[in-house]
């Protein structure tokens, strides 16, 4: 499956709305192994902007071109369209972030 990013607040769980997440959690998963390789500041990225325009989506993008795929509590449209476009799955799930992506692991590969 490759690098997955995920919308966390704490680490732990997949909590977080995408345009207000602080950070993506990447994680390299496929069917054997999910292991993390990345902690990504997306305040930093966003530069303080909750605004969904162009500018800061492009620096989103930019924060997670070596992912296949997102994952966060929720999405919104817009957001999820330039994703797509842009050739990432967007998925939204809740739980434990092992879990999810244990799950989207079993049904993807």
């Amino acid at each position: 499956m490759s690098y997955v990013a995920v919308a966390t607040r704490d680490g732990e769980t997949v909590n977080a709305h995408f345009g207000r997440t602080p950070f993506f959690y990447i994680y390299d998963v496929s069917q054997k192994e999910i292991r993390l390789v990345d902690r990504r500041d997306a305040v930093e990225a966003r530069q303080q902007q909750f605004s969904h325009n162009e500018t800061v989506m492009k620096k989103i993008l930019e924060l997670l071109k070596d992912c296949k795929s997102v994952v966060a509590e929720q999405i919104g449209a817009g957001a999820a369209r330039s994703l797509l476009e842009n050739g990432l799955r967007v998925y939204e799930a809740q739980g434990f972030i092992d879990t999810v992506l244990r799950r989207m692991a079993s049904e993807t590969d």
